[in-house]
């Protein structure tokens, strides 16, 4: 019975619930690939004093492909008219086969004289390449979301209204509650599906 003077209406709480899943067809797109990898050698012209290079000092190539430093590098003043020179492994700053280049190519030391200081390719740059892959793009994420939720949700009401019999339930008092959802794929990883 209701008491409607103390403001007391008689409740029940009554549950539909829905679970399901969904495919779609996955329509992100991206580039990955390696970066091409090789030894240069550093020169010094400087005969006044060695000279120190940190890892990841840029190195361009006069078509403007830029490599990387692997590792910290000491070079030795020029010794009358010979540099000092020292060789270490480099990476190219991007994928793509673009900076597979051969051995014998001049270097321009970012940030630095190249009167003074200059490198070349020791040995050929390779193992760079590059491939458009299909992946689950955050907007197929949230496009599945909402289809998913939008056909489990009328799940949900047909179970309630089965469970009422006939007891009417107000749009107000109904709310909804996503228990668990899951994606098999995450955001830019690789998928058809």
């Amino acid at each position: 019975l209701s008491d409607i003077p103390s403001g007391q209406i008689p409740a029940e709480v009554i549950r539909g619930t829905a679970e399901g899943s969904q495919k779609l067809v996955a329509s992100g797109s991206k580039k990955t690939g390696t970066k091409a990898k090789g030894q240069v050698k550093i020169l010094n012209w400087d005969k006044s004093a060695s000279k120190s290079f940190k890892s990841g000092t840029e190195v361009i190539t006069k078509d403007g492909l830029k490599f990387t430093l692997d590792a910290d590098l000491e070079v030795a003043s020029r010794s009358a008219t010979t540099p000092g020179e020292n060789k270490v492994a480099a990476t190219a700053l991007d994928i793509g086969p673009g900076y597979n280049i051969n051995s014998g190519v001049d270097l321009t030391i970012v940030g630095f004289d190249e009167v003074f200081y200059s490198g070349v390719t020791e040995t050929a740059f390779t193992g760079g390449d590059e491939k458009q892959i299909t992946i689950a793009s955050k907007e197929d994420l949230t496009k599945l979301e909402k289809t998913l939720t939008d056909s489990l949700l009328e799940k949900a009401k047909e179970d309630l209204s089965s469970k009422s019999g006939d007891r009417k339930i107000y749009e107000e008092a109904k709310t909804v509650k996503i228990i668990k959802k899951e994606f098999d794929k995450k955001a830019d990883e690789e998928a058809s599906l």
